[in-house]
């Protein structure tokens, strides 16, 4: 099974959003949100 497409298709705001309910850092948040975004390193 190949789970590197299922990743992509999350919605990222709605998981920011649910987060966000019981995390009030915001640098918490935008850690989490490029932890969301970024890319995969293969091979390094």
């Amino acid at each position: 099974m190949d789970l590197s497409k299922y990743f992509d298709t999350l919605n990222h705001d709605l998981i920011i959003r649910q987060f966000s309910r019981r995390l009030t850092d915001g640098s918490v948040l935008s850690l989490l949100r490029q932890f969301l975004e970024s890319g995969v390193m293969a091979d390094h």
